[in-house]
């Protein structure tokens, strides 16, 4: 046993003194990198193409560098789009490059300047081909990547409705506010969608003054026009039941809440509802848009495999459609129903909305007026 302990002993302290020079960095392989999101609402299409890099020391500094990430133009053979019908190329469009600006530059890549490719389509995109991209590099690599088209023009409303308001909140008879369980959404599906996420815009205008005497009745220092997305919530296609209308609701307290909690209550600030809209008849106050952003199964599958992991296991797969290479090629589109009004304009107007944005609980600090001059006293601005 005391021989057994010397031997291992003397087997550690030789392995110990033994002095291996390890290179972290492999021979370098030149992988390109594509991200490209096709909407069949856009006549030009863009999509950003890097390659991965490597070199002695800190990789931080050649991140910031913009030859460590970008290919040139002598790089490439041949750099296409291919509009592809039961199997066939039917149409070729041509990659361009051209420089972009991104004012806020901080971070680990490089800026502000980078380079993007794009291809125009001013017939638009087809719903029933695929597109394929196909980039020929002077190595020999031929790197490719293949999509269907979501097209959200196949997207029908069905509530609300282009006049008819989303009523989140009611008065009581007590004045008190019963917030509204289960607001809706009801749309018809579209071919080709996989995910849907579903939005609620909420637009005001913020008027700065120098002081609160007067309870705002001067004329302001500032204005500033602005919105702030509420997430609704996402469905999937596992959801859709054949031609099914979809259907999302929400709670109607928890959109006052996120105001709240995403708004700066400033005492020398009021919030104008939305806009006036005299050239109605009635005339009315529109504050609201129902935005509906698609995704096809590509996208599905890499927002997916991306999200955040709730389990123990937190090592989360690669996902990648991009033929010899890495990336993603997918499609997306989006439909918005916009300027709806923020009270009823036909048969008894439901005020609670309105009323709640000014005094629940929630955003009575937050300043916010009804700019209707036809609205009750206690809502509307003064000015």
């Amino acid at each position: 046993m005391k021989q057994t302990s010397i031997l291992f002993f003397a087997l550690v302290v030789f392995f110990a003194s033994c002095k291996t020079e390890v290179d972290l960095n492999a021979p370098y392989k030149n992988t390109t990198i594509i991200f490209g999101l096709l909407d069949a609402e856009q006549d030009v299409q863009f999509i950003k193409i890097n390659k991965t890099f490597l070199g002695e020391g800190d990789n931080n500094a050649y991140a910031a560098i913009r030859d460590s990430s970008e290919y040139k133009e002598e790089d490439f053979i041949r750099k296409v789009v291919e509009r592809i019908d039961n199997g066939e190329v039917v149409r070729t469009y041509e990659l361009f490059d051209t420089t972009l600006i991104n004012q806020d530059s901080d971070g680990v890549f490089y800026g502000p300047e980078q380079t993007v490719y794009y291809f125009e389509t001013p017939d638009g995109l087809l719903q029933s081909s695929e597109y394929r991209i196909v980039l020929e590099f002077t190595d020999g690599r031929v790197v490719t990547a293949t999509t269907n088209v979501v097209n959200s023009g196949d997207l029908n409303w069905i509530s609300p409705q282009q006049n008819t308001p989303i009523i989140l909140a009611s008065l009581s008879s007590t004045g008190n506010f019963n917030y509204t369980s289960e607001a809706t959404v009801r749309w018809s599906p579209v071919t080709n969608v996989s995910i849907y996420d579903v939005r609620l815009r909420f637009h005001y205008t913020e008027k700065r003054y120098a002081s609160t005497d007067d309870f705002f009745s001067g004329s302001p220092i500032s204005t500033a026009n602005d919105s702030i997305d509420f997430f609704v919530g996402s469905i999937t296609e596992d959801d859709v039941n054949g031609s099914q209308p979809l259907k999302i609701t929400f709670d109607g307290r928890s959109f006052f809440s996120y105001l709240q909690n995403n708004l700066v209550a400033d005492p020398l600030v009021r919030r104008v509802i939305g806009r006036y809209n005299n050239n109605l008849t009635p005339a009315r106050t529109e504050c609201f848009d129902v935005v509906i952003t698609m995704g096809n199964r590509e996208l599905r599958s890499y927002i997916d495999v991306n999200s955040p992991s709730t389990g123990v296991v937190q090592e989360r797969p690669i996902y990648s459609n991009v033929s010899n290479g890495i990336g993603l090629f997918a499609s997306r589109s989006t439909r918005s129903l916009l300027n709806l009004p923020l009270v009823a304009i036909t048969g008894q107007p439901n005020i609670g909305t309105l009323a709640a944005l000014v005094e629940s609980e929630y955003t009575r600090d937050l300043n916010f007026c009804d700019p209707n001059p036809a609205s009750d006293p206690d809502y509307r601005c003064s000015n």
